[in-house]
């Protein structure tokens, strides 16, 4: 299980330079080849970089801590436990959440990293949902396959959804850059980060989800 911490926004950018705890997350949990393309932000074309920004900042209220947040942190919780069954429910449910494209682009990159993760790693775990994705029963988000990779490497939770954030915004920034050098540095998102980051962890309590109804088919 993550490791759970007081519900308290964690300090990510100071003085210039990332935290390094958050250093460390970022290097544990690096997606690497999987991260080829936007995920679940993409940008309008041609924004200047206070354009991108602003974008990011939508994208953050309305997607991120809306619909992506919660579903992070209980995917979170149950790879701690084990619980596979309960990790493919959120990925259906976060499949019909999301629009066509970010869903698509998504589960490109959920299944290129839940491969290389699977091949490297061998854990039966990992092979379980390898198989269900294989086999179309998991739809495999990125976003699944991340918050499962850090609850078994034991990452911080307060770490989790910065962490995220992070690889959606590299995504986006190799994607659709603003032109003539005007992108902004992620540091710029971290304030409104926080506030996401202090209530996802207030929502949740550091407790699994409630039961999702187990009206799952095609997975044993």
């Amino acid at each position: 299980m993550l490791n759970a911490r007081p519900a308290a926004a964690p300090t990510l950018y100071e003085g210039g330079a990332f935290d390094p705890e958050f250093e460390r997350v970022l290097r544990i949990a690096n997606p690497g080849a999987a991260l080829r393309r936007a995920l679940t932000f993409l940008p309008a074309a041609d924004l200047s970089g206070a354009g991108w920004l602003q974008s990011w900042e939508t994208w953050r209220e309305h997607i991120l801590a809306a619909k992506l947040a919660p579903v992070l942190m209980s995917v979170a919780d149950h790879a701690g436990r084990g619980a596979a069954k309960e990790i493919q429910a959120l990925d259906l449910e976060l499949h019909g959440g999301l629009e066509p494209a970010a869903s698509e682009r998504s589960i490109l990159a959920g299944k290129r990293l839940l491969r290389q993760l699977s091949s490297a790693r061998g854990e039966r775990f990992l092979t379980k949902l390898q198989v269900w994705s294989d086999a179309g029963a998991l739809p495999t988000h990125f976003l699944t396959v991340y918050a499962t990779q850090s609850a078994l490497f034991h990452l911080s939770l307060r770490l989790l959804l910065p962490g995220y954030a992070y690889w959606e915004w590299t995504a986006a920034m190799q994607s659709c850059p603003p032109p003539g050098g005007s992108a902004p540095e992620f540091s710029q998102a971290v304030p409104g980060l926080q506030q996401t980051v202090q209530t996802t962890l207030s929502a949740h309590r550091f407790h699994a989800a409630q039961p999702l109804a187990p009206a799952v088919v095609g997975a044993s």
